[in-house]
């Protein structure tokens, strides 16, 4: 697990153990919409790279490798995922 600092871009790591991932935060501006977000990360991606988007507040069990697997098995270019929002009471 890391801890991120965005003021002064510092990083300090709580576990030697991670997973192969590269994570890239982008403060793209609170009126942007989804694909003005996709197209303003797109510079920091490389290519033929998978990559996933989510919102700050996206949690979920969703089976990434999963997704990407059958994405991949039926040629396809995007996968979207969606999970119906929890609400206490209701």
């Amino acid at each position: 697990m890391k801890a991120v600092d965005m003021h002064p871009g510092q990083c300090r790591v709580h576990h030697n153990k991670s997973e192969p991932w590269r994570v890239t935060l982008g403060d793209t501006g609170e009126q942007t919409q989804t694909g003005g977000r996709l197209k303003r990360i797109a510079p920091h991606l490389e290519n033929d790279e998978n990559f996933c988007a989510t919102h700050g507040d996206g949690v979920s069990d969703v089976d990434i490798a999963g997704s990407i697997a059958f994405r991949r098995q039926y040629g396809k270019q995007a996968t979207v995922t969606a999970v119906r929002a929890f609400v206490a009471g209701h």
